[in-house]
């Protein structure tokens, strides 16, 4: 019994388990690609801390201006204001440091701004 177990685990000992790139988390500042230095219409700051300040000045006559905490899981962004509701939930891109939104037929999609981690 003994070394049937041995026989069994010995090869999953000797497979590499290297973390999956998609699960780091990236924080920093995204924005609107190509809008470095710029006056964001949309941003988003995730800090190290757990905390996140969303910005979307898109419609100037309503502005949305919220503070919360987030959490990460697998490749994915919880953001939730300062009550515990989720506010919105952000994916990360696979292959470049964005992130996208769907909330309903509107979608967005935000890239790490230059020299902001």
């Amino acid at each position: 019994m003994h070394s049937l177990l041995t026989t069994l685990l010995l090869p999953l000992s000797l497979v590499p388990f290297s973390p999956d790139p998609t699960n780091t988390v990236v924080t920093g500042t995204y924005g609107i690609c190509g809008m470095a230095g710029e006056v964001p219409i949309i941003q988003l700051d995730i800090a190290p801390d757990h905390s996140f300040h969303f910005l979307d000045a898109s419609n100037t006559a309503k502005p949305v201006d919220v503070h919360g905490t987030w959490d990460f899981q697998g490749s994915t962004f919880v953001l939730r204001t300062s009550d515990g509701e989720i506010f919105e939930i952000w994916n990360m891109d696979k292959d470049q440091p964005c992130l996208r939104a769907r909330k309903g037929l509107s979608f967005k999609r935000l890239c790490q701004l230059e020299g902001s981690n």
